[in-house]
């Protein structure tokens, strides 16, 4: 008796463990859907999708970039890129950028708007070598903490807008990255001679420069 009991434990052991999974994944795949729509009725164009219909890029607004926000995207094994956008209420912290690097197919983030960022937050995100694509738009590092972009020995494209100080030196770090093919300045300090730094570059392909003054290059 014992041993058909025993057996019938074995038997109904599988559909006990399925059905647990089955209703972790149901919720999981609830808090995922359910933080998605929220993020899209934010406006056009915060959620993007690749023709198959997976999710590759999205634009997180304040709130939405929470730590416990990007946990949820974890789940999104199609994510490439992720824009921060500031809302004056909400910093970003390296507890936002831990959760950002979790993200399994990461390669490309924008940071959009908070002027000089917290301390360390630039440094540790500098160490997800995986990134091909960084933009710092109205956002920069404190000073003597751009030179940690140099991990980034996969880095490709780089735009930086709206940095004030950004100038010779920041660019003289940015030849010195491997990979880096396209390079995007506006509105810094860089005039037409600090450009010259950049001519010992063997991989920069496409240059494009707005100066002070306006012109371009």
């Amino acid at each position: 008796m014992k041993q058909t009991l025993f057996k019938l434990l074995l038997w109904l052991l599988p559909f006990g463990l399925c059905n647990g999974s089955m209703e972790g994944a149901e919720l999981t795949n609830s808090r995922l859907e359910s933080l998605l729509e929220r993020i899209a009725a934010e406006g056009s164009y915060t959620v993007s999708k690749n023709a198959d219909g997976d999710v590759v890029q999205i634009l997180l607004i304040g709130s939405f970039y929470q730590k416990t926000n990007l946990t949820i995207l974890e789940d999104l094994g199609s994510l490439e890129t992720v824009t921060f956008r500031s809302r004056k209420e909400f910093q970003l912290s390296t507890n936002e950028i831990e959760g950002l690097l979790a993200l399994p197919k990461l390669n490309s983030v924008c940071l959009q708007c908070f002027g000089e960022l917290e301390s360390n937050v630039f440094i540790r995100l500098c160490k997800d070598q995986r990134l091909k694509t960084l933009k710092l738009i109205g956002a920069w590092p404190p000073k003597g903490e751009f030179n940690s972009i140099t991990n980034l020995q996969s880095l490709e494209r780089t735009k930086i807008n709206c940095w004030p100080s950004f100038g010779r030196e920041e660019l003289t770090i940015l030849a010195q990255l491997p990979k880096l093919n396209s390079l995007t300045v506006f509105g810094t300090a860089v005039s037409a001679t600090d450009t010259n730094i950049l001519k010992n570059s063997s991989s920069l392909t496409n240059i494009d420069f707005i100066f002070r003054d306006n012109s371009s290059k």
